[in-house]
C-alpha cells in the first residue's frame, strides 16, 4: 500500500502541493501505525550515525529554540512545515527492494518529464497559470514555480547526466538528449540560483567522470556547458545576468533601493542576531525582529523592502544565524557538509541512485544560499526523495563498511 501511494507521490509531486502533501501525509501516517518509521529510524542509526546526529541536531535546535523566541506563535508554525522530513525513516523501508527504487525513479522521471512539456507549452502561451509562484509565459515554471524550478531539475538533470554514462547507444543519447531540455529550460527561467545549482551539479558529474572513461566521451557533456555559456551571455539568461550585475554595482555605490533585495534580507538578519548574539532571536523569531531593525534603520526599507517585513532572509545560512546564533549557523554547515560527506562516498558504486544523494547536497548547499530551501514544499520534499533513494545506493555490508 505505501509503495503504491508513494508511486503516486512522484507522478504528482511537480503538478500539485495539495495531492503531494496528502500522498506523503498517508505514507507517514502509515509508516507509523504499522512500524516501518521505527524501523527506518533504526537503519539510519545504524547505518548513517553522523548524518541521524546533524539532523537530530538542527531540527532539535529549532524545538529548542521555541523557547527563547520572540513569536513562539510564528516559531510553531515554521516548525508544522518541517514535518515532511519525519518520512525520510518510513521511505527507507519502502524502498528497500532495488526493483521499487527503479520504478519510483522512473516514475518520477515521467511526472518531470511531463511537467517540463507543460512549461514548454507555457512558454508559447498555449496554456497559462494564474499567479502560480511566479511561474508565466516569460518565466516557464509550471506549478513548481521559478525558485524551486532549477533546484529540483537540476538535481534531475545531473542524474540523467550520469545514467547517460552507464549507458551506451541510443539509451545514452536519449539520457543526454533529456538533461539537455532540463537546462534548457532551467536557463529560460527566471531563477538565477536554478542557474548556480544547475552548473555546479553539472560541473560535479564531468569531474567524477573525467577520470573513468576516455577523453571522447566527454565531447558531448563539455558541448552541452558551451550551450549553457552561450544562453547565458546571448539567449534568455542574458537579460538575467545584466539584472544582477546591476543589483551588484548598485550595492557597491550604496543604493540599497537599487539592489537586490535578498542582500538587504541578510543584512537585516545579521542586524538581527548582533542584537541577540549568543542564543538568536529563537524559531519564529525572525519577523518580529526584522522588523525592529527595518525601524530602526529606514535606509533598508527602501526599494523592494518598502512596507514589507520579510518572514526569512531567503538565506538558510543567514536564517540559522539570526535564529539560533553561531550554534544554528554551525548545525545548519554540519548537516550539509556531513551529507555531502556521506553522499560523496555512495556516489561511486555501480548503481542506478548512486549520484543521488550527493547531487542533492550539492543543490542543498548552493540553494541554501538564496532560499528557505529545507523549509519549501517543493524542494523539501524533493530532498527527503533523493535523500532516501540516495542512501539505499549501496548494499548493507557497503553501508556498514563505513
Amino acid at each position: 500500500m505505501v509503495r503504491w501511494l508513494l508511486c503516486g507521490l512522484v507522478v504528482v509531486f511537480p503538478f500539485s502541493v495539495a495531492a503531494s502533501n496528502a500522498l506523503l501525509g498517508g505514507i507517514l501516517g502509515i509508516g507509523i501505525l504499522g512500524g516501518l518509521w521505527r524501523d527506518g529510524a533504526r537503519l539510519m542509526w545504524a547505518d548513517y550515525r553522523p548524518l541521524t546526529w546533524a539532523m537530530l541536531a538542527y531540527w532539535g535546535l529549532m524545538l529548542a529554540g521555541l523557547s527563547w523566541s520572540t513569536d513562539r506563535a510564528w516559531g510553531l508554525q515554521v516548525l508544522g512545515h518541517q514535518w515532511f522530513w519525519l518520512a525520510v525513516p518510513v521511505l527507507l523501508v519502502t524502498l528497500n527492494d532495488a526493483c521499487w527504487r527503479f520504478r519510483v525513479l522512473m516514475l518520477l522521471s515521467f511526472g518531470l518529464t511531463a511537467h517540463l512539456l507543460f512549461c514548454v507549452l507555457q512558454m508559447f502561451s498555449i496554456v497559462s497559470l494564474v499567479d502560480f509562484g511566479g511561474s508565466n509565459a516569460d518565466d516557464a515554471t509550471g506549478y513548481i514555480g521559478h525558485i524551486g524550478f532549477g533546484f529540483v531539475y537540476g538535481i534531475w538533470a545531473g542524474w540523467l547526466l550520469h545514467r547517460g554514462w552507464m549507458m551506451a547507444g541510443w539509451k545514452r543519447w536519449g539520457m543526454w538528449l533529456l538533461a539537455s531540455w532540463a537546462w534548457v529550460i532551467i536557463f529560460a527561467a527566471q531563477g538565477r540560483s536554478g542557474y548556480l545549482v544547475a552548473l555546479a551539479i553539472m560541473a560535479v558529474v564531468l569531474w567524477r567522470h573525467l577520470f573513468a572513461t576516455g577523453w571522447k566521451a566527454l565531447l558531448l557533456p563539455l558541448g552541452l556547458m558551451v550551450v549553457m555559456g552561450a544562453l547565458l551571455t546571448t539567449g534568455p539568461g542574458k537579460e538575467r545576468m545584466a539584472v544582477t550585475l546591476n543589483e551588484v554595482s548598485a550595492m557597491w555605490h550604496g543604493e540599497v533601493g537599487h539592489a537586490n533585495p535578498r542582500w538587504t534580507m541578510w543584512i537585516v538578519s545579521v542586524d538581527a542576531w548582533l542584537e541577540h548574539p549568543l542564543l538568536g532571536v529563537g524559531t519564529g523569531g525572525f519577523p518580529s525582529a526584522a522588523a525592529a531593525v527595518l525601524d530602526k534603520q529606514p535606509l533598508l526599507k527602501s526599494g523592494a523592502l518598502a512596507g514589507y517585513t520579510p518572514a526569512h532572509p531567503h538565506n538558510m545560512y543567514m536564517l540559522s544565524l539570526a535564529r539560533w546564533g553561531l550554534f544554528g549557523l554551525a548545525a545548519f554547515m554540519a548537516l550539509v557538509v556531513i551529507w555531502l560527506r556521506s553522499g560523496w562516498r555512495l556516489a561511486g558504486q555501480d548503481s542506478f541512485e548512486s549520484p543521488l544523494m550527493l547531487l542533492a547536497g550539492i543543490a542543498l548547499a548552493v540553494d541554501a544560499c538564496f532560499a528557505p530551501t529545507i523549509e519549501q514544499h517543493g524542494t523539501g520534499v524533493f530532498l527527503v526523495l533523493t535523500l532516501a533513494l540516495g542512501m539505499l545506493a549501496a548494499t548493507s555490508r557497503q553501508r556498514a563498511e563505513r
